[in-house]
């Protein structure tokens, strides 16, 4: 993979679009102070490539930015590629993957889904993530790593980095296997055990059957003869039920007939009062006829003084409505004088109100026009802070850089004061020691200078902090400025809404409503209103005079006819009495002959009922106990139940042997089985294990590391060194003829004598240490089926002195030619110019920016 050009935008450090194009560029350093974005750019390639970075992808979206973006172009086999991954904040992350055709044009690779994309592109790259940083990327403080840990550690690191780890994961996947087959055989042990206790008790089983069945056979035959009994008990109590109903039935009738009787008794005698007093009426007829003339009389007077008194009625509720009329009239003309002379008060008390108003406005203008004051000297505030700002944060750069600068010319000065030979910085030769001590004082000028400048610099910031204090305080003591001038417009606005309102009313009142309240003080003083009621009212009073009605001459014929009223109804009884006393006679002598009918019928029910009851009574005094019977039966019932129950379990205990012994042939079986497979999980279990298929792995991968890690320390070297792995032992003690697992790191000089890498120098240990690492890369990039093109150094130039940073230069520039690409990370300035292309990484207050530079 050799990318082509990279865009950022929101990722990380990179708020706004950020472009670098690596095109022409085969050796380039990536330089910029700690924390400006150097490293975010590697994790941006792995983030767009396999969506990993050292973050969630919640985490790598620019805190001042709305989504993260990384566009990638890279060329793999003579094919250019470009893969494009956005994450927007809160939402799910799109990944687009195109390749360019003959044309010019892009053709989508894109899948249906994120994963498979992303496993497309690993098809491609024919890496996946784990292997494309262990195989591209020299990560800081690991290039070492491998070669001065102990022999022992050494093939746990190789295992890591070929991702021999995979085969833990199986081994200890073997192991719980192993545990649950055991367990799984465990339990069967146990079921067996108890299938053999059970098939050891047939015998017990069928000497419980055999007795169970012959108490089962005695319940039996008891119950039967119990329930013949019983069932002959219940015919007779049913004979008796049936003898109880029929005398319940006659002593039915007997008790209806006795009312039936009583009845007609009653009411003959209710016939024979009837006679009597109609008997008594016709006596008195005479005086009753008299009386009920003179009540007809009355009536007759009674009608005509009612039409009169209708007619007076009629011209009273006409006389009533139009004297409604009138008093409606006065009413609502008097509630209307009510209404408008509250108004009236109303619009006085709002009108007093006006000059406390008008002063409140001329206060609330005033205190208007000192706010606008106000706020304009809060915007110039806002300005000066905002430069101060600015030219705070120019300060503590410049301080910084000062500081660093300081830093750097010290170590300089200590330096060249304690070694004997130092080299140029320009032109790489060694020093006289008179130009190492002028150097020294040009230096240590320098220093002095840089140290007034540093004061200097802290002296304008802290005066700025002072500043910048006074504003925000009095920036501070304006915070409720908006809220006052709100306050302000809403006062002002309200008094002059509620001027205008008062002007509008009382104009109002005086052009409408003081007009209708002086006429209508006037029609009610005059007494002008409704003049046709009035008028009507005269007319009705003369029209009373003329109908003659005297309400004492009606109110005594009234009295008279309510007193002679009764004789109606005694006229009437009379009349009935004539009509009915002869069917009444009539009506007595047949009740008299029903009378002693009813008596004879009753007198042979009675005999009847008597009989009925000597033979319920005969029944009962020979019927048997039933209900001990029932509960004898129920008993007995239970019993032979209770025993069916358990003879069946009897028959099924004897019948599931059977059942016993099919299951133990198959467990037996399956024990065996799950033995074999416990076999096999075991030999998987060793198989998997560090000496086991990873050993083995191991074994295969080491002439390959050894012949890449020669050919480049060939280079490296000019031929002098050679390195060899041992991965066998002898112990310490002689008397073991077997030999120990190690990884021992064997190298040779220009002698071709071979030593243990521990006894090298710094420089020779180096180039081993580099020779192996990148022979790692190689082979890992090898067995993965992918081109190394790329090589990322962060091995942390800085942590490294002189003599180390420039072998590590020297063995990049070895293999350069062996790359389409290496990328080398560093914060140091003085290294610049040792890379033929420059990528300059700044940091500022809209994020970081990165310039591009080919020499």
């Amino acid at each position: 993979m050799n990318p082509v050009r990279l865009q950022l935008s929101g990722f990380l450090s990179y708020r706004d679009p950020v472009e670098i194009s690596f095109e022409g560029i085969n050796l380039a350093c990536i330089s910029g102070q700690n924390g400006a974005g150097k490293s975010s750019i590697l994790d941006s390639i792995t983030w767009v490539l396999f969506g990993k970075a050292r973050g969630k992808d919640e985490d790598i979206i620019n805190s001042r930015a709305d989504a993260a973006e990384v566009v990638l172009d890279f060329t793999y086999e003579n094919s250019l590629y470009r893969v494009q991954r956005s994450k927007p904040r809160n939402k799910t992350t799109v990944l687009e993957f195109m390749i360019q055709d003959d044309t010019g044009r892009w053709r989508t690779l894109t899948e249906s889904s994120l994963r498979a994309t992303e496993d497309r592109i690993q098809q491609v790259l024919r890496l996946d993530y784990d292997t494309f940083i262990n195989a591209s990327f020299f990560l800081q403080g690991k290039a070492d790593q491998f070669a001065q840990q102990r022999p022992g550690e050494r093939k746990h690191i190789l295992s890591n980095v070929l991702g021999l780890e995979i085969w833990e994961t199986y081994r200890v996947q073997a192991a719980k296997n192993i545990r649950a087959q055991e367990s799984g055989r465990n339990g069967i042990a146990g079921q067996l055990q108890g299938i053999e206790e059970e098939l050891a008790r047939e015998p017990e089983y069928k000497n419980q059957l055999k007795q169970l069945e012959t108490e089962l056979g005695h319940l039996t035959e008891l119950l039967d003869t119990k329930s013949a009994a019983l069932e002959a008990a219940v015919q007779q109590e049913n004979m008796l039920k049936s003898l109880q109903k029929s005398l319940e039935e006659k002593t039915i009738r007997w008790h209806s007939d006795q009312q039936r009787l009583a009845g007609v008794q009653q009411q003959l005698e209710q016939r024979i009062q009837e006679k009597e007093k109609y008997q008594q009426a016709l006596a008195a007829a005479p005086e009753i006829e008299q009386e009920y003339q003179t009540w007809l009389k009355d009536r007759q007077q009674l009608e005509h003084w009612e039409v009169l008194a209708a007619r007076q009625r009629a011209v009273t509720e006409k006389r009533s409505t139009q004297q409604a009329v009138i008093e409606k009239k006065q009413a609502e003309l008097t509630t209307l004088l009510n209404a408008l002379r509250q108004r009236q008060a109303e619009v006085d008390t709002k009108a007093a109100e006006m000059p406390e108003i008008e002063q409140s406005l001329e206060r609330l203008r005033a205190e208007a026009e000192l706010l606008a004051g106000q706020k304009q000297h809060m915007g110039e505030l806002n300005e000066q802070r905002e430069a101060l700002r600015v030219a705070n944060s120019e300060v503590d750069l410049n301080l910084q850089a000062t500081v660093r600068d300081l830093g750097s010319l010290t170590e300089r000065i200590a330096r060249l004061g304690e070694a004997e030979e130092e080299l140029c910085p320009v032109c790489k030769k060694p020093l006289s020691a008179a130009e190492r001590r002028q150097m020294v004082s040009d230096l240590q000028a320098e220093k002095v200078d840089r140290e007034a400048h540093q004061r200097e610099l802290a002296g304008q910031l802290q005066a700025n902090k002072g500043r910048m204090k006074t504003i925000i305080d009095q920036l501070n003591n304006l915070t409720s400025l908006d809220a006052r001038i709100q306050h302000n417009h809403q006062n002002l606005s309200r008094e002059e809404a509620r001027l205008a309102q008062i002007r509008e009313v009382s104009q109002k009142f005086q052009n409408e409503f003081l007009p209708q309240l002086t006429a209508v003080e006037t029609s009610l003083e005059n007494e002008d209103y409704e003049p046709a009621a009035r008028a009507a009212i005269l007319a009705l009073d003369a029209e009373a005079g003329q109908i003659g009605y005297d309400a004492a001459a009606h109110e005594a014929v009234h009295q008279s006819e309510q007193r002679r009223r009764t004789s109606e109804d005694q006229k009437r009884t009379v009349d009935h009495a004539r009509a009915t006393l002869m069917p009444l006679e009539r009506e007595i002598s047949t009740l008299a002959a029903s009378i002693a009918s009813e008596q004879h019928s009753l007198e042979q029910l009675t005999v009847e009922k008597q009989q009925s009851e000597q033979e319920v009574q005969q029944l009962k005094s020979r019927l048997p106990d039933r209900k001990g019977l029932e509960s004898e039966v129920v008993a007995l019932k239970e019993q032979v139940n209770r025993k069916n129950i358990e003879v069946g379990g009897a028959q099924g205990r004897i019948k599931n042997l059977d059942y016993h012994r099919k299951r133990q042939k198959s467990l037996l079986a399956r024990r065996d089985e799950i033995q074999r497979q416990i076999s096999l999980l075991k030999q998987l279990e060793r198989a998997f294990s560090k000496d086991g298929i990873p050993a083995l792995l191991i074994e295969q991968a080491l002439p390959e590391i050894e012949t890449q890690a020669n050919d480049l320390l060939e280079r490296l070297s000019n031929g002098a060194m050679a390195l060899k792995f041992e991965t066998q032992a002898d112990y310490k003690d002689n008397k073991r003829s077997d030999k120990k697992e190690t990884l021992d790191i064997k190298i040779s000089d220009a002698s071709g004598a071979y030593r243990e890498y521990e006894m090298y120098s710094g420089g020779e240990a180096f180039r081993v240490n580099f020779a192996i690492r990148l022979a790692l890369s190689r082979v890992l990039a090898h067995r993965a089926g992918a081109r190394l093109q790329t090589l990322v150094i962060d091995e942390g130039f800085g942590s490294q002195d002189t003599d180390g940073r420039q072998r590590l230069i020297e063995a990049i520039n070895q293999v350069r030619s062996d790359f389409e690409k290496i990328l080398v990370i560093t914060h140091l300035e003085e290294l610049k110019d040792a890379f033929p292309a420059r990528i300059e990484v700044e940091k500022g207050t809209s994020g970081s920016t990165v310039r591009v530079q080919v020499l």
